[in-house]
């Protein structure tokens, strides 16, 4: 995601609360959760915004920081109406919500993606050398598939 841009995090649990505090460095971030205080409390941790859950994440990036996916369930239509999309699920490999913002053309990175990208910079802590992400990936992406 490019610096400056708007952000909703979907989800009031830890994993949405570390992405708001990550991107409420550079971006415009607003928190959406089902129970709407539970969104109130990481916004007010973060020092961000609130948004309504259901409204459209027009102009918006979403990040998926529920469990929505995880058992090959779609996001609502709201929540993929936005500039792109990475969602946190990593079970499975891709979810129909990657699916979906991926065949639009529009920026998208999957759980794996993540779960790749926290991994490297510990690779080359312990190993001292450039991590192979690449070679990450596809075995993460293979590992996924059983």
């Amino acid at each position: 995601m490019p610096p400056g841009g708007a952000v909703r995090i979907l989800g009031a649990g830890g994993a949405a609360a570390a992405a708001a505090l990550e991107l409420a460095r550079t971006h415009d971030v607003r928190v959406s959760a089902r129970r709407r205080e539970a969104a109130e409390v990481v916004a007010a941790r973060i020092g961000c915004g609130v948004a309504e859950w259901g409204s459209p994440c027009d102009g918006e990036a979403a990040v998926n920081a529920t469990p929505i996916g995880m058992r090959g369930e779609m996001l609502p239509e709201w929540a993929l109406t936005g500039t792109g999309l990475l969602d946190m699920v990593y079970a499975g490999g891709d979810s129909p919500a990657t699916s979906v913002i991926a065949a639009r053309r529009l920026p998208v990175a999957t759980g794996l993606d993540m779960l790749v990208g926290q991994a490297v910079p510990a690779f080359e802590r312990w190993f001292g050398v450039a991590a192979p992400v690449e070679v990450m990936l596809a075995a993460a992406k293979d590992s996924s598939a059983h």
